[in-house]
C-alpha cells in the first residue's frame, strides 16, 4: 500500500497523531486536525477523503466489553499494550458500519509474563483448578482462547505435558 501511495504523491506522515476528523456539513470527511511529534497542531486538508489505518483496540477493554462480549475484557494481552481503538472512535461521528468487531487472534498465554506457551496446547492437557479438562486440546489454540473466558470464569487453567514436550520448538 506504501508503494502505491508513493506513486500517487500522497504525503505520508509518522510520530502524527490525528485528534479529529474533520468533515462539512453532510458529514464527508474533509481532513484531520493532528498532533506532530507531541507538539505541534496542524490541520490536513484531504481532497478525496480520509483512510483510516488502525491497529485495533485490544488494549481497551471498554471495547472489548462491547464488541467481544464481557468475558474476552478480561483475558491478559497478548500484542502491544497501546492499542486502545483511540482511530476507531474518531469515525463514529460518520455513522460507520463497522464489521468484523467481534473477531481477534488470541491464543492462551501466561497473564503475569506474557509467555505464550500455543505450542504447548495441542500436546497437553488442559485443566481448570480442580484438575478437570474443560476442551478438547485438539481445538487450535485460538478457539481454546475464545472459549476459555466462557467455560472458566476466572479464565485461569493449567496445561499438563511432559518433558517431551518441553523440547518442541515453534
Amino acid at each position: 500500500m506504501l508503494d502505491t501511495v508513493k506513486k500517487l504523491d500522497i504525503p505520508v506522515m509518522f510520530n502524527t497523531k490525528v485528534i479529529e476528523i474533520t468533515s462539512d456539513p453532510i458529514l464527508r470527511a474533509t481532513g484531520v486536525k493532528a498532533v506532530v511529534d507531541d507538539e505541534e497542531l496542524v490541520t490536513i486538508v484531504a481532497k478525496g477523503g480520509v483512510i483510516v489505518a488502525t491497529g485495533g483496540f485490544h488494549a481497551n477493554k471498554e471495547m472489548i466489553a462491547r464488541y467481544m462480549g464481557g468475558n474476552t475484557a478480561w483475558m491478559p494481552i497478548r500484542g502491544s499494550t497501546c492499542l486502545t481503538g483511540e482511530n476507531i472512535s474518531l469515525t463514529q461521528k460518520f455513522n460507520p458500519m463497522y464489521v468484523n468487531m467481534d473477531q481477534f487472534h488470541g491464543g492462551p498465554i501466561h497473564g503475569p509474563t506474557r509467555a505464550n506457551p500455543s505450542i504447548m496446547v495441542n500436546y497437553g492437557l488442559l485443566v481448570k483448578y480442580d484438575g478437570t479438562r474443560f476442551i478438547d486440546e485438539v481445538e487450535t489454540y485460538v478457539r481454546v482462547a475464545k472459549s476459555m473466558p466462557i467455560l472458566i470464569p476466572d479464565n485461569k487453567a493449567f496445561i499438563i505435558i511432559d518433558d517431551q514436550v518441553t523440547g518442541i520448538s515453534t
